[in-house]
């Protein structure tokens, strides 16, 4: 798949990929900006309890807990489900409004443990128009659909899309991510759609 086909005669709506939101805010909500995460699950005093601890020096495993807390409040409360997804919704919209405006905004990235090319497209969840994370898309052959998988840092999705070629997009590119990619954790070979494994760099 080489980029995200956008038709002139549908609306962002009627273009949004299917989304895989079990995945976005109960398997991985660490990838999501915390103040998201905040506004989202404002009607839930536990969980913005449980959002406002400071979790930086935790090790690997405090982590882990951490956030399988935060998924199961989010699993088990609909109402900040419903709106974690009408915003992120609105984020993806976005999103494709932008590829309609400059094909370019859709980066094509490489996975190479599922042998499989995707694209990129960026995720902003404020008002301002700089990415925050990165939206896997690949399109099912099957269903004849775009399908949206994953999110992804957008250092992890820069490493991966170097793969097929540097990006030199507005929202991902070289000057941005090489200096935090040299001197920062490098991802393995077996880097997946679900589950990115760190090398110590």
């Amino acid at each position: 798949m080489g980029g995200y086909i956008i038709a002139e005669d549908k609306t962002p709506d009627e273009q949004l990929p299917d989304l895989q939101p079990d995945h976005y805010f109960i398997d991985h909500p660490e990838r999501l900006p915390h103040y998201f995460l905040v506004d989202g699950c404002r009607k839930s005093p536990k969980l913005l309890d449980l959002l406002s601890i400071d979790i930086s020096k935790f090790h690997s495993d405090q982590k882990k807990e951490y956030w399988k807390k935060v998924s199961n409040v989010i699993s088990s409360d609909s109402d900040v489900y419903d709106d974690l997804e009408s915003s992120f919704r609105s984020a993806v919209r976005k999103a494709i409004m932008r590829v309609s405006w400059n094909y370019r905004t859709a980066i094509p990235v490489y996975f190479p443990s599922h042998n499989k090319m995707s694209v990129l497209l960026p995720l902003s969840f404020s008002t301002k128009t700089e990415a925050e994370a990165a939206l896997v898309v690949e399109y099912n052959d099957v269903s004849k659909k775009y399908t949206a998988p994953t999110i992804l840092p957008l250092t992890i999705a820069y490493s991966n899309a170097r793969l097929v070629c540097k990006p030199e997009s507005d929202w991902l590119n070289q000057r941005t991510f090489e200096p935090v990619l040299d001197h920062g954790p490098k991802l393995s070979e077996e880097e997946d759609f679900g589950e990115v494994v760190w090398e110590a760099g």
